[in-house]
């Protein structure tokens, strides 16, 4: 069984985010999202969520390749409390692994490195997924500005 792990803001969800999830459910056998909290993504983005952190995790929890959301703030306990779980499900089972999938605007050196040692402290692995620049909520937010 794999279980695949992503993380992300998604302040104003795009077709760019609905195809990540979709390639990213793809790789495994369950699909669980960590949203940013309000104040995380202030921070990160430098702007205001559009939907409160439980309405984002609403919306993407409606969609059917995913398994669950959770409400991420940062390099804490939470996230390693939760790919702890994921992990000791994971033993119980045969081919077990757990992937933790990011799109191709990052970079390796771009990834929260708190996360990156978590999953690799549960033997995970980490793999970037094709990023279509096209769609981004930067460039959704500069248009409905102008």
């Amino acid at each position: 069984m794999r279980k695949i792990i992503t993380s992300g803001c998604f302040n104003l969800i795009h077709p760019a985010h609905l195809w990540f999830l979709e390639q990213a459910a793809k790789l495994g056998d369950e699909l669980h999202v960590f949203v940013d909290v309000d104040e995380r993504n202030k921070t990160l983005k430098g702007d205001k969520a559009i939907f409160s952190c439980a309405e984002r995790c609403k919306i993407i929890g409606a969609l059917k390749v995913v398994t669950n959301t959770y409400g991420y703030s940062g390099p804490n306990e939470s996230f390693e409390q939760i790919i702890r779980r994921l992990s000791c499900e994971l033993w119980r089972t045969p081919q077990h692994q757990i992937i933790f999938a990011k799109g191709g605007d990052y970079s390796f050196d771009d990834l929260d490195k708190s996360q990156i040692d978590i999953i690799r402290k549960y033997e995970g692995i980490v793999v970037l997924l094709d990023y279509d620049p096209q769609y981004s909520t930067t460039k959704i937010f500069d248009k409905i500005r102008e």
